[in-house]
């Protein structure tokens, strides 16, 4: 197996298809498909499941994935410290999240606040769904991810956790509350129960097929509300409900430097239920110092946008 194996098998991960990867690798698609099936023959293993919707990572593909960042990392900090080069000269993070302002605010103190030293870097903030957030740090394209667990999900989330070696590391714990426009009906309100939110509309992200224990708004047993309205992305959720008598249900942090004051959140009353706020990273991963910077800046933003 060679080194330069390994960077194939992080830029598939990285491309999400192998026909991407050797464009961006400069190689035909069949020199690369016949590197992977290589280095399968040598391990014993399946790297790629292939089927008619494109490839995924089997179980052993992820486990060598992690292993090849690991060792692609080492090799980089072994040119870099014999070759002379500055260690901080440079910057490199990526993180996935679900539909939050927080993350978005801890980038952009985290940038305002880079050292002078850091003369180039290479960010990437992706928001996505759940199972996205999850895959993303599991393929290693992300670092970190951020999301929440509740009472409803966290048996599941847990479990999955578990499964693939992934650890999750809470950052705030909070009551479940609506955001609605200023001049809502219930904005006088210092609290609404799940029972008046029942006439007005419910908009909340879009799953596509995955399952409740997914989703990213809490999921009650009664139905909330049967007037509903879905989106993908967070400027759609907060335009409707700046122009309608729209609600979401989330933390309640707000981040008002993002969205003005025009928006605002109320407590639910009566609910038991609560978001665990937290960052997930691969168990053997590491978290470089760019990655502990936005952590750092991630507490900071959290406690700004944290409701009073």
């Amino acid at each position: 197996m060679t080194l330069q194996q390994l960077h194939y098998i992080i830029e598939i991960a990285k491309s999400g298809s192998i026909t991407a990867a050797a464009e961006r690798l400069f190689i035909s698609q069949p020199s690369l498909s016949k590197a992977v099936k290589e280095m399968e023959q040598e391990l014993g293993i399946l790297i790629l499941k292939r089927s008619r919707h494109g490839i995924a990572f089997t179980a052993q593909g992820l486990e060598l994935l992690s292993y090849a960042y690991r060792v692609t990392e080492q090799m980089d900090g072994l040119y870099s410290h014999f070759l002379g080069e500055e260690e901080t000269s440079s910057l490199a993070l990526s993180i996935s999240s679900q539909h939050y302002m927080f993350p978005t605010d801890a980038l952009q103190q985290m940038i305002t606040n880079l050292d002078e030293s850091i003369t180039s870097y290479a960010i990437t903030l992706r928001e996505g769904y759940t199972s996205e957030v999850i895959e993303d740090v599991l393929t290693q394209r992300s670092q970190i991810g951020i999301l929440y667990l509740s009472h409803g999900n966290e048996r599941f989330l847990t479990r999955l956790f578990h499964q693939k070696g992934i650890i999750f590391t809470p950052l705030g714990e909070y009551t479940p509350q609506i955001y609605i426009r200023k001049g809502h009906p219930l904005s006088s309100r210092t609290s609404v129960s799940i029972h008046e939110l029942k006439k007005y509309p419910y908009i909340q992200y879009d799953q596509r097929s995955d399952s409740e224990q997914y989703s990213e708004e809490i999921v009650f047993a009664d139905k909330v509300s049967t007037k509903q309205i879905f989106v993908t992305d967070r400027s759609g959720m907060l335009s409707v409900i700046r122009t309608t008598d729209a609600f979401n249900i989330g933390t309640g942090c707000i981040c008002p430097d993002m969205v003005g004051e025009d928006i605002i959140s109320i407590p639910i009353s009566g609910c038991f239920d609560t978001m665990t706020i937290g960052r997930i990273h691969l168990r053997n991963a590491i978290l470089d110092e760019a990655v502990q910077q936005y952590i750092a800046c991630l507490d900071e933003a959290l406690r700004r946008c944290h409701p009073v």
